[in-house]
């Protein structure tokens, strides 16, 4: 078995395990690893689980064997593999991310949560893990884990942000669907621990315009007029962030996107002026300002106007600033 390892030549431990009478799980196992470092997984296969039938006691080679099941698209072996690795050492971080990888790929997400959990107190500084976490969490409902889970890959990288996961804890808050357990999140603890997150990368100044806009939606699902007031200036962020976008007077994607904002913000104007107090006139003044920056860079460098889909966004534009106007005037 030595002479293999140095020499890397199979027939060694075929003579090996010759000699020993086909009982030295070494020579197996020496000869499966070799298979596996020369990309031989078939092979690795069967000479791994020969040596693991003769003493079942070998941490290491479960992994191994793990592994090289997962490369021959063998599910259930991979599975077996890396449970029994983990039942004998369950500090393996590693084992517990690959026996989760599997799981997932067996569409059991409910298994590969549990095994995240067990990764991630072997390897807490793993963002890879934490990724896949967040993924998972989001995915069966288990939100307010979710929100820990992108909590801690802030704390890794500051920049970091999963809008597509932000979008569906904001839907989940706004609409009141159920968690993974059935509980209801709008009374639970999720509201408020998705506010702290969505305060949290407020404070690091995001140039998303996307994120400022959920961040908005968030907070008008409040009765609270503190929230209410919150949503409205992380509207008005979003709006000006949208056309931070370089060439969006351009681009019709781009251009339906900001004008999209650039109403709903005076539309959100309008909605929470009480009375005709100074607040309330700079409130609809912001609003008119800035349809008519929109609608300004529009007419001077845009698309061309008379194009259907163009003209009826001009349209828009210039319909709900007549209407800022008239709210003015009164």
């Amino acid at each position: 078995c030595l002479l293999g390892e140095v020499m890397g030549d199979p027939g060694c431990y075929r003579k090996a395990w010759e000699l020993s009478g086909e009982r030295s799980f070494q020579a197996q196992k020496g000869l499966g690893l070799l298979y596996l470092r020369q990309e031989k997984f078939s092979d690795a296969v069967q000479c791994l689980k020969t040596s693991l039938d003769i003493n079942y006691l070998q941490e290491s080679l479960w992994f191994s064997l793990g592994c090289a099941a997962s490369r021959v698209n063998d599910r259930s072996l991979a599975t077996k593999a890396f449970l029994q690795c983990v039942s004998l050492d369950p500090d393996n971080g590693q084992a517990w991310n690959n026996l989760a990888v599997e799981y997932i790929r067996r569409q059991d997400k409910v298994s590969a949560f549990n095994a995240y959990k067990e990764a991630l107190k072997c390897s807490y500084d793993n963002w890879r893990i934490w990724e896949s976490y967040l993924l998972v969490c989001v995915d069966i409902g288990e939100f307010e884990e979710g929100v820990r889970a992108h909590h801690a890959l802030l704390d890794s990288n500051k920049k970091f942000l999963d809008i597509q996961v932000i979008k569906v804890l904001v839907r989940v808050v706004r609409e009141g669907l159920p968690d993974r357990m059935g509980r209801r999140p709008a009374v639970s603890r999720l509201r408020s621990r998705l506010g702290e997150l969505l305060g949290r990368m407020a404070g690091q100044a995001h140039k998303s315009a996307e994120l400022w806009k959920l961040s908005a939606d968030f907070h008008f699902a409040s009765d609270s007029a503190d929230d209410q007031e919150k949503g409205l200036i992380e509207l008005q962020k979003a709006q000006r962030m949208s056309r931070m976008e370089p060439g969006w007077e351009r681009d019709f994607d781009k251009l339906r996107k900001v004008v999209g904002l650039t109403i709903e913000y005076s539309k959100a104007c309008c909605s929470l002026c009480k009375g005709k107090g100074q607040s309330s006139l700079d409130r609809l003044s912001s609003a008119r300002l800035a349809l008519k920056g929109v609608l300004s860079k529009t007419q001077e460098f845009g698309l061309d106007l008379a194009a259907a889909e163009v003209s009826g966004l001009v349209c828009g534009i210039k319909e709900e600033l007549e209407r800022i106007t008239t709210e003015l005037s009164k």
